[in-house]
């Protein structure tokens, strides 16, 4: 079993913001995606993502995971390879 290393900085969530309700347009065909960002220690190399503690996807740590959510409320979870995470909850709504 890998041993995880808990001493240094969790990633810490940048987008999605805190205390924002994200809207997407009711009408619009092209996917409306979030990007999903977070800042890391310098030997992380990926963060994997996770959203209602479903497995989402992974990314670079220089780049951003897009993501195409439907209304609802959610907990985006970013964890990196030492096993360390950062969570922030959402709001997505559907307008006109």
């Amino acid at each position: 079993m890998k041993a995880y290393d808990t001493k240094g900085q969790a990633p810490q969530i940048v987008s999605p913001l805190t205390h924002v309700t994200y809207h997407i347009r009711q009408g619009i065909r092209k996917a409306q995606k979030i990007p999903l960002m977070a800042t890391t220690e310098g030997d992380v190399q990926k963060v994997y993502w996770f959203v209602n503690e479903s497995y989402l996807g992974r990314s670079r740590t220089s780049a951003a995971f897009f993501w195409s959510p439907r209304p609802g409320r959610y907990v985006i979870r970013a964890v990196d390879g030492f096993g360390r995470s950062d969570t922030r909850k959402i709001v997505v709504t559907r307008v006109r």
